[in-house]
């Protein structure tokens, strides 16, 4: 690619690749990724708004996956860990009873957590933080217990209230904040009691309760906090920690041998989206090879050099528009895990689940951006067929997931010739269906599971279009005369149906 990504990455890479930052990424050796952040047995929005907001992408945990395969699979493939609030650890983990005030965790997300995160201390130097309940659960697992009862043991109420909190000025969280004191909100009724071995408490309330403790290993990013920053996302001093342990995870991550990357990902500048499933070659650790017993259409075969045509089309793009798009491109071979099919279908081993997880993750990720800068966008959706070598397939599922673009604009945004098969075509492609017909589009290439998951048949304003290239077009010799036809007509699409700038943009020009 022309921004020269070799990554060390286990799971995923990325890069921002925004025009102002390009230069600075060439003069520089080290890359800006996208770390996977792991949330366990997660129940809000907040904590996934809080790890993409600062540069993370959050895959959400089951609480079921608690067997030791399962648990070593995170601990390989996550970058860090986020332990998010809920209700109380049994007080038998510290050797009590319980107060009558405990509302226990449920069975199966107790066994998870307490399984995940004693592995995530005792066998991992990756970043963890915890939250309100994950903070307790990080003293308890280090062999500390908890006042049961904040009422009971300290006469206070520390539920549904704010209260300052003051910071140890030597601290990771005190460097981290910049401060050593401010205001937090509070919603627990338990604390740290007996404090765990190789922690520090770094910060209190008023009254004495901890509320925030760290690791004593200056090396290891390992923090546990009793408030809930991610219910702050105005504001910016508790925006700060999130930063921080995503900055963490990176450094992390890159200290890591592994030379196996499963997922591309790149931040664009266009309301463009490229995703290319099935042109990965690599495997995945501990995934055997699909057998396709009882799968739907089962295909384990690779859409040859469709990774390295869409690395070469965002190349283009970016050399015609100025800009470049978004990019998720899977580095993994089909016949381990197959993303464009619903979950039951695409893998046969749960280790595989995570990077089926991250690959939709991203690809959400940055349809939810596109909506929010530009309003609306376009998904292109890279696969080869071998049903004709020179031809190019539309895939929409009949118009079903362009419906945005055609309510916007009328059919022939989608099938005329100022169509971006229109444009195909004027680039002397061969377009099936042909420009202006309304044939119905080929049972085999009219669209999967990507499309229909990410595209406007339902709902939001992103359409996505199957790209179905022949393997003529696909051949080293002709990748990047297909890319610039490709990009050629992509830019004209744009030009008459995408943004021209971000809605942000659109409202200074008015205003001034």
């Amino acid at each position: 690619m022309g921004t020269g990504l070799h990554t060390s990455y286990c799971l995923l890479s990325a890069q921002d690749t925004r025009p102002d930052k390009l230069s600075q990424q060439k003069s520089e050796s080290a890359e800006t990724r996208k770390p996977l952040i792991g949330i366990a047995s997660l129940a809000g929005e907040t904590y996934l708004h809080a790890i993409r907001s600062s540069g993370g992408i959050p895959v959400v945990l089951p609480c079921t996956d608690s067997n030791e395969i399962r648990i070593n699979g995170y601990l390989e493939q996550l970058d860090g860990l986020l332990m998010p609030g809920g209700p109380d650890i049994p007080p038998s983990e510290y050797g009590e009873q319980p107060h009558p005030t405990v509302n226990l965790l449920g069975d199966d997300r107790y066994r998870f957590e307490k399984s995940l995160l004693d592995a995530w201390v005792n066998r991992s130097d990756k970043p963890l933080l915890g939250i309100c309940l994950g903070s307790q659960w990080i003293n308890v697992s280090h062999g500390g217990s908890l006042h049961q009862d904040i009422p009971s043991a300290f006469n206070v109420n520390h539920r549904g209230v704010t209260h300052m909190v003051r910071l140890e000025p030597d601290s990771r969280l005190a460097n981290i904040f910049g401060e050593t004191r401010f205001e937090v909100n509070s919603f627990h009724h338990q604390a740290v009691a007996r404090l765990g071995n190789g922690l520090r408490i770094v910060a209190k309330s008023p009254d004495g309760i901890v509320e925030a403790t760290e690791s004593t290993d200056p090396n290891r990013f390992l923090l546990g906090v009793q408030w809930h920053p991610e219910k702050m996302p105005e504001s910016d001093l508790q925006r700060k920690l999130f930063t921080a342990f995503i900055d963490a995870c990176v450094t992390n991550a890159e200290k890591q041998p592994s030379s196996n990357p499963l997922i591309h990902v790149e931040t664009g500048e266009l309301p463009i989206i490229l995703s290319a499933p099935h042109g990965g070659r690599n495997s995945i650790p501990d995934v055997p090879e699909r057998l396709g017993v009882g799968s739907k259409k089962f295909v384990n075969v690779a859409d040859s050099n469709t990774d390295r045509l869409t690395e070469k089309l965002a190349d283009e793009l970016q050399r015609q528009l100025g800009k470049r798009p978004y990019v998720v491109i899977a580095r993994f071979h089909r016949k381990y895990l197959d993303v464009n099919r619903r979950a039951q279908w695409a893998y046969e081993s749960d280790n595989a689940r995570l990077a089926y997880d991250a690959y939709h993750q991203a690809i959400s990720d940055a349809r939810r951006e596109i909506i929010e800068r530009w309003g609306h966008g376009l998904l292109l959706d890279i696969h080869g067929q071998a049903a004709d070598p020179v031809a190019i397939f539309r895939g929409t599922q009949n118009g079903k997931t362009t419906r945005n673009l055609t309510s916007r604009f009328g059919e022939q945004a989608l099938i005329g010739e100022t169509s971006l098969f229109g444009q195909l075509a004027k680039t002397g492609l061969t377009i099936v269906p042909e420009v202006d017909s309304t044939e119905r589009e080929h049972d085999a290439f009219d669209g999967g599971y990507i499309v229909v998951t990410h595209g406007s048949q339902e709902e939001g304003s992103v359409d996505a279009i199957q790209l179905e290239l022949g393997g003529r077009l696909r051949t080293k010799s002709m990748l990047e005369p297909t890319a610039e036809k490709l990009a050629t007509a992509i830019t004209a699409f744009a030009t008459d149906y995408l943004p021209k700038s971000p809605l942000s943009e659109k409202v200074t020009e008015a205003v001034d």
